[in-house]
């Protein structure tokens, strides 16, 4: 394998497997190899093959005229079983003439097994003629150029047929196309010693065939070894060219535990270090062509059944030798849905965007950044989100925003810029977001901690920001008007329902009131959350949900196909219960406190009674039959989208049964901006609400009283803004669209917040 010393792989370290860099690799080294990965289910079209039955015959005049071949031959649409053994033996022992004809070596007692197959697929029987030895143990089988030209087509030319090269139809084909594929070169070039116990090998003095035969082993689930036999230090005095061989083993899934003659199986080497019980070191080596530190699976099976070795898709291989190639073309490559993926049989990691480090970014030079800049205002575009999972993570950033501005100021566009700015912000976040906002590019900036746990920290391998910086950044932002917003991630591995709420309330009290994003965590390709093995260490359970995009037009003309992700509906420290009333605890901060229709009672709750938010809404959710009516009827809606999607946290506006909503724009809105939409229909009624459902608690929990309960509520419906009372968007659709949706982490919902 070839490589980037930084790429993970799966190794064996202390009986267990883990990622490791390739460049840590050394000789002797046990790495994992993955078997039986070929899923695909349907045969492989054919391409069109150009010219078929017809050749060119030049007139006596020199014109080329096309002609129908007086013996067509029919072509199967697909590569089937019968073509994907032809091609094997022709690759074995093929050979394509300058005219295109395609002729094959055979020896005399497998004439008629070739023949038969010829005229299955093809539909004729080829002709056979002596060799050139004129010798009765081989005959030459002449197929014609009109298979030359399918042979082409498949990419078995002239050229191609030289470096001895599987085509890449049969790399794409089924399982069984791929053995009728190997059995063909098998019976072209392959031996089958007796007695049965011997494996069958492949003899080739190609490299690269020799290792696209032993991917195609292992892609159907057998097992497979390269030996390089050099034959030139047995044969050192002969006066013709000796070249180097490539031996193929082929141990097929039924010898996993011993091979056919009841002889220990390479296949079933386990990997061991030397701490091990005297029967098992016993085992370790030293008996029948065991090596030191490997141990058969059965016996290893037989003391310790649950050993995380034993996995029935994974043979182990030892490095052999480790070599630097200096600078090469490498490939990012990405598997999905799941973040492990085999690349010739190995075990390897995604190139990861999310957990990308400094000494993996490339950055562009300043001089292109800019001219893309120019090139952006030049064509108007309004609006840009940039790809940068860090902006503001290196120094250079402060330039960047600096350019941005000077364009925006000159050619008045863009309008607006969005990036993910650095997870673990500093001081110059600050900075940068002053550039863009003083130039009217930024809408808010980004504090995003993710969580404040410090259990989980260390569990997702995060530094966070330190909690003074937090508030002082937050009042640097305030006091230059610059609004933030913070995002929190429910359902992070190490995280309780506990640690959750604690985080949100932490965010509150450090005086984060209007951008409190809580999403929902989900698993991409390419991450570290992705690998199986990191999922089984953590409980990580995960369903497969729509992907929902928010605010997306859901008129008939602009829906399309359903697109599926996977969300974090549980781990270990988080069982599907607590993730529910999490994901609702997340519903109720967000519409009741981020977006004002309860933020002035519930900051009376903390200031008075030592209640946090996170604390009230957990009461709520458990005396649900005190709530009043317009407050119960959205918990339903909320809980019963929540139970229905179990990780989506957007609801589709306005459905069916919510016909008192058809005044707004009919688009998918975050859940939490449906209930301030619903609630904020009947302003007088909701608050009368509110009042109940506080009242009740300061008499259901030990609390001093209420004094002070209504005028706080009578300030937060003075002050939440409404389109009846709205000089700028009077009209209801214009103010869910412009002040709800636009105006979210751009502009506060309510006129004062203390």
């Amino acid at each position: 394998m070839t490589a980037t010393r930084d790429h993970r792989i799966f190794g064996v370290m202390a009986d267990r497997i883990v990622e490791r860099p390739l460049g840590d690799l050394k000789f002797g080294d046990w790495i994992a190899v993955q078997a039986g990965q070929n899923a695909v289910r349907e045969l492989v079209h054919l391409p069109p093959v150009t010219g078929l039955n017809t050749f060119r015959q030049r007139s006596r005049s020199g014109r080329a005229d096309v002609r129908q071949a007086q013996r067509p031959i029919r072509v199967p649409a697909r590569l089937d079983p019968n073509l994907a053994w032809l091609l094997g033996y022709y690759v074995g022992n093929g050979t394509t003439r300058k005219s295109g004809a395609v002729r094959i070596c055979v020896p005399t007692p497998k004439v008629g097994l070739v023949t038969g197959y010829v005229k299955r697929t093809f539909g004729f029987t080829p002709r056979a003629c002596r060799t050139g030895r004129a010798t009765d143990k081989a005959l030459h089988l002449s197929l014609g150029t009109q298979v030359g030209k399918v042979f082409r087509a498949l990419g078995l030319g002239r050229k191609e047929a030289a470096k001895c090269r599987i085509p890449d139809v049969v790399l794409r084909s089924t399982e069984k196309v791929v053995r009728a594929f190997l059995s063909g070169l098998w019976g072209a070039d392959g031996y089958r010693p007796k007695p049965a116990g011997n494996k069958p090998y492949l003899v080739t003095v190609y490299p690269r065939l020799a290792e696209e035969v032993a991917v195609l082993i292992y892609w159907i689930g057998d097992y497979a070894r390269i030996h390089r036999v050099d034959s030139r230090k047995y044969l050192p005095d002969v006066p013709y060219r000796v070249r180097v061989q490539y031996r193929v083993e082929w141990h097929d899934a039924r010898h996993r535990e011993r091979d056919a003659g009841g002889g220990p199986a390479r296949a079933a080497e386990v990997p061991l270090s030397f701490h091990l019980t005297p029967d098992l070191r016993a085992a370790g080596g030293g008996q029948r062509g065991w090596r030191r530190g490997s141990v058969p699976r059965a016996r290893l099976r037989r003391f310790d059944p649950g050993h995380p070795l034993l996995r029935d898709d994974v043979y182990y291989v030892r490095v052999e030798a480790v070599r630097k190639l200096g600078r090469r073309t490498v490939y990012d490559a990405m598997n999905e849905p799941t973040h492990t993926l085999s690349l010739n049989g190995v075990l390897a990691h995604n190139c990861s965007w999310g957990s990308a480090t400094a000494s993996k970014i490339h950055t562009f030079s300043l001089e292109r950044l800019r001219a893309e800049m120019e090139w952006i205002a030049a064509r108007e575009i309004a609006f840009v989100y940039s790809a940068s999972a860090n902006f503001g993570q290196l120094p250079r950033d402060t330039e960047i925003a600096g350019m941005l501005a000077d364009v925006r100021r000159r050619t008045g566009f863009p309008k607006k810029w969005f990036s993910n700015t650095a997870k673990n912000s500093t001081s110059r976040i600050y900075d940068i977001f002053k550039i863009l906002h003083d130039a009217g590019l930024a809408k808010a900036a980004t504090l995003s901690p993710q969580t404040w746990d410090k259990d989980t920290l260390v569990t997702i391998k995060r530094s966070n920001i330190k909690p003074k910086t937090y508030q002082d950044l937050q009042k640097m932002f305030t006091d230059a008007g610059i609004l933030t917003y913070s995002e929190i991630l429910c359902g992070l591995p190490g995280e309780t329902l506990d640690s959750f709420c604690a985080g949100i309330d932490a965010e509150i009290e450090m005086g984060q009131h209007d951008g409190i994003t809580i999403y929902p965590l989900r698993v991409l390709p390419g991450t570290e959350m992705a690998e199986p093995m990191y999922r089984a260490a953590h409980g990580i359970v995960t369903r497969r949900t729509p992907i929902l995009a928010n605010h997306a037009d859901l008129s008939a003309s602009t829906v399309g196909p359903v697109e599926f992700e996977e969300s974090v509906i549980a781990t270990s420290t988080m069982p599907l219960q607590d993730y529910r009333t999490a994901s609702l605890v997340s519903w109720f901060v967000q519409a009741f406190f981020g977006l004002g229709l309860a933020r002035f009672p519930l900051l009376w709750l903390k200031e008075q009674h030592g209640v946090p938010a996170t604390r009230f809404a957990r009461w709520c959710l458990s005396h649900v039959k005190v709530w009043p009516a317009p407050l119960a009827s959205e918990y339903h809606r909320a809980s019963a989208q929540i139970l229905e999607m179990t990780g989506a946290l957007a609801v589709e506006m306005p459905p069916a049964d919510w016909n008192d909503l058809s005044v707004f724009p009919k688009i998918r809105w975050p859940l939490e901006e449906a209930t301030w939409l619903a609630l904020s229909l009947d302003r007088d009624e909701t608050f009368r609400a509110l009042f109940r459902l506080i009242y009740w608690f300061c008499h259901l929990a030990p609390t001093t009283g209420i004094r002070g309960l209504g005028e706080a509520i009578d300030r937060n419906k003075r002050e939440l803004i409404h389109w009846s009372t709205d000089p700028e968007y009077r009209d209801p659709a214009d103010f869910a669209k412009f002040r709800l949706w636009y105006g979210r982490r751009g502009k506060s919902l309510l006129r004062g917040d203390p």
